[in-house]
């Protein structure tokens, strides 16, 4: 016994003096196929409900003033017509506001809807707000104050108000209302035009935290 278990080991070495090695059998099966992935997509969808829009010939409807301010002022409507504002959808996500010959405590409500188009829900993360491109303010929550300098004097010309649906869910093709509010303060100057732009940024459901995101 001992001559063949010495012989083995020496078959052994010198297969592997010679460079010979043993082959194992197998097989392998391969599976393929497409993935093919959803969408996040939604829009800003008319019509825009302004209580005091700018048309030709001009709205019969007369201006309504806020004193003194939008945390709780007492709203009057008056009794002549002579601010209006412009709303324009001016992309899917995006809503351009200009105030015309307005003057302080001049307000406004503007209402609207949002749609659903993608195949992923969605839950709306926050509001940026721009004037001439820039970014001068940003909110992740409802119920949102923010206002606007435009001369750089450090006193606010505008006081905006987001009330709701931030954080919200929206599933394809489904609808929200949304809406906000707009005063003009004592600090607004004469013979301006006042413009800003409101951009309304979603995410994927399962994605959403009440604030920053962090990568």
């Amino acid at each position: 016994m001992k001559k063949i278990g010495l012989l083995c080991l020496a078959l052994v070495v010198a297969l592997g003096t010679f460079g010979v090695s043993y082959a194992m059998w197998s097989d392998s099966v391969t599976l393929s196929g497409p993935v093919n992935t959803g969408s996040v997509e939604w829009e800003f969808m008319g019509p825009v409900v302004n209580l005091d829009p700018c048309v030709t010939p001009p709205s019969v409807s007369n201006d309504w003033n806020c004193f003194y301010d939008l945390y709780g002022g007492d709203w009057e409507l008056m009794g002549k017509d002579v601010a209006c504002t412009d709303v324009v959808i001016s992309s899917p996500d995006t809503l351009t506001v200009t105030v015309n010959n307005a003057y302080p405590y001049y307000g406004n409500h503007i209402a609207f809807k949002v749609h659903g188009l993608g195949s992923i829900p969605l839950r709306f993360w926050k509001l940026e707000f721009y004037r001439d491109g820039i970014l001068i303010d940003e909110t992740y929550v409802e119920d949102k104050y923010v206002y606007l300098d435009y001369n750089a004097d450090d006193k606010d010309d505008l006081q905006l108000w987001w009330g709701d649906n931030l954080g919200s869910q929206l599933e394809y093709c489904n609808k929200l209302d949304m809406s906000f509010e707009l005063l003009v303060l004592q600090p607004a100057e004469q013979n301006a035009t006042y413009t800003f732009t409101m951009k309304l940024i979603a995410v994927q459901w399962n994605e959403y935290v009440p604030g920053p995101i962090t990568p």
